[in-house]
């Protein structure tokens, strides 16, 4: 009986957040997010570490989903005497090749114009080639090195953001990329370029180790319900069974085949016929008549819902 009321109490409460999201209308796309960051961008680095959820390994990180330290940049390995005054500018700039001058003007005897070779010395040039060797080896690390800096400092600019205006943001982890040319009742033809599945998430950052890490909350997995509030043609019930749906399995974004499998059964919901989940997608194409949707699991920093779909999240 008790459980009777609280479902019609809830039912309530869900048309009353209906109708909250049709005066002020959901974000349909990634751009209007303060920031995203797409895993898939994650630089191939031992100081980036990955855990989508899934048996064992996610037992061993606990609830820890990612940890990017900072990683730590090294010059480039000092060019042999023979060799120095010899190269180009940007010799050490690890994404340039490093090249020498072919020849050099000098002074011979009685002041006359003398034309220098490098590869007039043979001991310079196996001196280049050693060096170069050994520059490439440095080069490959460093661009890694380099490109995973530039990871955490993305999760730096949301850290510092959520400590200046963590009342008004919060971070939330999402895959399900739904990419369509709806229709909405409201403002005509939308387009749609945002995941589907979100969960709130926590950054944290420790200043001993130098480390940024994204842990689980004991927040909900959440159906972007939003988007489709005033879309023409979508079955409302459908999507009600899928939040349903997952309310009781609670898959995760990052999850793989039953997140999967879930994800597929919610586009071909938005459309019987046409809906797909692609291998793989390109949001740089132009959304389709056709509801289409893939994995790309990533990072939102968002705006926080407020008033009562708040209220309703917390039932």
């Amino acid at each position: 009986m008790i459980e009777d009321i609280r479902n019609k109490v809830r039912q309530l409460y869900l048309f009353l957040k209906e109708a909250n999201q049709l005066r002020f209308p959901p974000v349909r796309n990634l751009s209007q997010h303060p920031k995203t960051i797409r895993l898939a961008d994650a630089p191939d680095h031992p100081c980036v570490q990955i855990n989508r959820p899934r048996g064992e390994s996610a037992q061993a990180m606990g609830d820890c989903l990612l940890r990017i330290g900072r990683p730590a940049l090294t010059s480039c390995p000092p060019p042999p005497f023979s060799v120095s005054n010899w190269l180009l500018p940007g010799w050490d700039d690890p994404t340039r090749a490093a090249y020498c001058a072919e020849s050099r003007n000098a002074a011979g005897d009685e002041g006359a114009a003398l034309t220098i070779r490098f590869d007039d010395d043979a001991q310079r040039v196996a001196d280049f080639d050693g060096w170069a060797a050994e520059r490439e080896q440095w080069a490959g690390a460093e661009v890694a090195a380099r490109k995973a800096l530039g990871f955490f400092e993305l999760f730096y600019e949301i850290h510092s953001a959520i400590e200046r205006d963590g009342e008004q943001l919060e971070l939330v982890a999402g895959d399900g990329r739904l990419n369509w040319r709806a229709v909405s009742s409201i403002e005509g033809a939308v387009p749609i370029d945002h995941p589907i599945l979100l969960k709130r998430v926590e950054l944290r950052f420790d200043a001993s180790a130098a480390e940024f890490s994204i842990h689980e909350t004991d927040r909900a997995t959440e159906l972007y319900s939003a988007l489709f509030v005033d879309l023409q043609n979508t079955a409302a019930a459908s999507l009600r069974n899928r939040t349903a749906e997952l309310e009781n399995a609670g898959f995760h974004p990052w999850g793989w085949e039953d997140t999967e499998s879930f994800l597929k059964a919610v586009v071909q919901t938005l459309s019987p016929t046409s809906g797909r989940l692609l291998k793989e997608g390109s949001a740089n194409e132009p959304p389709s008549d056709a509801p289409q949707m893939w994995r790309d699991p990533m990072l939102i920093l968002r705006k926080r819902v407020g008033g009562i779909a708040s209220a309703v999240d917390a039932i």
